[in-house]
C-alpha cells in the first residue's frame, strides 16, 4: 500500500473515531441533562438565570437520536427503534407548535420535578429551532442506517448543523433572535449529535473528497478552516466595537459562514471527480508503459528497470538473486503451421502459466518475440533451478486440443537458461550468462534447463555455445 493511501486511510479512521467519540458524548450528556430535572440541578438545563432552558423532551430526543448512532453497527435494528420512537416524539412536538394543542407538558407535569421548572417563574418552551435541527438530524440517521444515499445524509446533517451553529453565533454575539428557544446546553448537544452524524460519513460523498490526501483537498481545508475563522473573528470583534449593528453583523457572518462551507464542499467534490479522473488516466498510462499488450506481464522496459534495482540492492544487502531466460522451442511452427493469431494464443498460455505459478516478489517480463525473463529475488541458483524446472514441466503439460484443434499432440515446450547475479559483476555480465545457459538447453536438445558456469569456466563455456548458435533456432 502506498503511502498516500496509508495516510488517506489514517485520516478516515481518525475522523470516524472521534465522531464515534462524540456520539457517545452526546448519549451521556443527554443523560445528565435528563437526570438534573429529578436531581434538582437547574444550572444543568439553565445555565443562565432566565435564559432558554432545555426541555426534557429534548434531552430524551437527543439522547435517542445519539444512541441510534452508537449502535448503528452492533445493533441496526435497535437503531431504527429508537430513530422511529424519536421521530413520533418529534412529530407530537410539531403538531403541538402548528396547532398550540400542548400533549406532552401535561404528561410530564405528574412528576413534581418536572411540573416545577415547566411552569415555574421561567417556564420551559420548546424551540421550533430545535425540532428543526432534531427532524434533520433523524432523517439524516435513518439514510445512514440505510447505508444508502450518502449525500442525503450529509445534506441533512450540515442543515442540522446550521441550526446549533446560529445559535452559537447568537449567544457569542448578544442576539436574542438568533438562538429563540434553543438554550446553550441544547446548542452544545446539537453540536456534538450533527457533527458526528456528518462525521460518520467520511468514507463518502463530500467528506470523502474533503479529507483526501491531495493537493486540492488540503487547500480546500486550509481555505475553508482560515474562511471561517477570519470570519467569527472579524465578526466578534466588529459587534463589540458597535452594540447598533450586533444583528446585521450576526446575520453577515451566518450567511458567509454557511457560504464558505457549501462553496468548499462543492469546489472539493468537482475538483476530486477530475483528479479522480487525472490519477486513473496516469495509472493506466503508467501500466501500458510498462506492460505487454499482448500477455499482460511486464514488458522489457519494466525488466530493465527492475533488474538494475535488484542488483543494486544485492551489492548492498549481499543476498542471492537469480534471473531465468527462457525461450519457447520451435515457436516459428506455431506460426508457419497454426497462423500468427494461434501463435498469439500460445505466447498467453506460456505467460499465463508463469505468471500463475511464481512469488508475488518474483516478476515475469516478456524480453522479446518469443523470449520472457523471470527475476527471482532472495533466491539462490540450486532453488532457481528447481523453480525452473517446475515451470518447464507445467508448460509442457499444458493441453493445446482447443487452441490447436482435436487429435493435435504437438506440446509447447521450452528451455530456460539460468543464472544468478552473483556470477557477474555488472546487469549485463548476468544477462549474457543466462543468455549463454539458454543457448546450451538449445543445443542439447531444448526442452530443458541449464543453470550458468561457474566464472573459472565461462570463458571456454561461452566459446563451446557460440559455435552450437548456427545451429539452434
Amino acid at each position: 500500500m502506498s503511502k498516500i493511501a496509508m495516510k488517506h486511510r489514517a485520516l478516515f479512521s481518525q475522523v470516524l473515531c472521534y465522531s464515534h467519540t462524540a456520539c457517545v458524548v452526546a448519549v451521556l450528556l443527554s443523560i445528565l441533562i435528563f437526570s438534573s430535572y429529578p436531581l434538582d440541578i437547574p444550572w444543568l438545563y439553565r445555565p443562565l438565570t432566565g435564559g432558554a432552558a432545555t426541555h426534557p423532551m429534548t434531552a430524551f430526543i437527543f439522547l435517542l437520536l445519539s444512541g441510534a448512532c452508537v449502535l448503528r453497527k452492533r445493533a441496526t435494528q435497535a437503531a431504527f427503534v429508537l430513530v422511529s420512537v424519536a421521530c413520533g416524539f418529534l412529530a407530537i412536538r410539531l403538531q403541538q407548535q402548528v396547532t398550540g394543542i400542548n400533549f406532552i407538558d401535561p404528561i410530564l407535569s405528574n412528576f413534581s420535578f418536572f411540573d416545577i421548572p415547566l411552569h415555574g417563574t421561567y417556564p420551559i418552551k420548546m424551540g421550533l429551532n430545535t425540532s428543526a435541527m432534531q427532524l434533520c438530524s433523524a432523517i439524516a440517521i435513518f439514510a445512514l442506517l440505510k447505508k444508502r444515499h450518502w449525500y442525503l445524509v450529509q445534506l441533512f446533517a450540515i442543515i442540522a448543523i446550521f441550526l446549533p451553529f446560529v445559535s452559537a453565533v447568537g449567544y457569542a454575539y448578544g442576539s436574542d433572535s438568533f438562538y429563540g428557544q434553543m438554550s446553550p446546553v441544547t446548542t452544545i448537544l446539537g453540536c456534538f449529535l450533527t457533527v458526528s452524524i456528518f462525521g460518520l460519513t467520511a468514507h463518502r460523498g463530500a467528506l470523502k473528497a474533503l479529507l483526501l490526501p491531495t493537493v486540492g483537498a488540503k487547500i480546500v481545508r486550509i481555505q475553508l478552516i482560515c474562511g471561517l475563522l477570519f470570519c467569527l473573528i472579524g465578526g466578534f470583534i466588529t459587534t463589540k466595537l458597535h452594540d447598533d449593528e450586533t444583528n446585521g453583523f450576526a446575520i453577515y457572518v451566518v450567511v458567509v459562514c454557511s457560504y464558505l462551507i457549501f462553496t468548499m464542499l462543492i469546489s472539493s467534490i468537482t475538483y476530486e471527480q477530475f483528479d479522480k479522473r487525472r490519477r486513473f488516466l496516469e495509472k493506466k498510462l503508467h501500466q501500458s508503459a510498462v506492460t505487454d499488450n499482448l500477455t499482460g506481464v511486464c514488458n522489457r522496459t519494466k525488466f530493465d528497470q527492475k533488474i538494475y534495482e535488484v542488483f543494486e540492492r544485492q551489492n548492498r544487502h549481499s543476498e542471492a538473486n537469480c534471473l531465468l531466460i527462457l525461450d519457447i522451442d520451435f515457436f516459428k511452427n506455431f506460426n508457419d503451421t497454426y497462423g500468427h493469431l494461434t501463435g498469439d494464443k500460445v505466447l498467453k498460455t506460456v505467460a499465463r502459466v508463469l505468471k500463475n505459478n511464481i512469488r508475488l516478489s518474483d516478476m515475469v517480463c516478456r524480453y522479446g518475440g518469443e523470449e520472457f525473463t523471470i527475476l527471482l529475488p532472495q533466491t539462490d541458483i540450486e532453488t532457481a533451478g528447481q523453480i525452473a524446472e517446475k515451470l518447464r514441466q507445467l508448460v509442457s503439460q499444458q493441453d493445446l486440443s482447443d487452441l490447436l484443434g482435436r487429435g493435435s499432440e504437438q506440446q509447447i515446450t521450452i528451455s530456460i537458461g539460468c543464472a544468478s547475479l552473483t556470477q557477474s559483476d555488472t546487469v549485463k555480465g548476468v544477462i549474457k550468462l543466462a543468455d549463454t545457459a539458454l543457448y546450451e538447453a538449445k543445443r542439447l536438445g531444448r526442452n530443458r534447463v541449464c543453470l550458468a558456469r561457474d566464472n573459472d569456466d565461462i570463458e571456454s563455456y561461452r566459446n563451446t555455445v557460440e559455435r552450437s548458435r548456427e545451429n539452434a533456432i
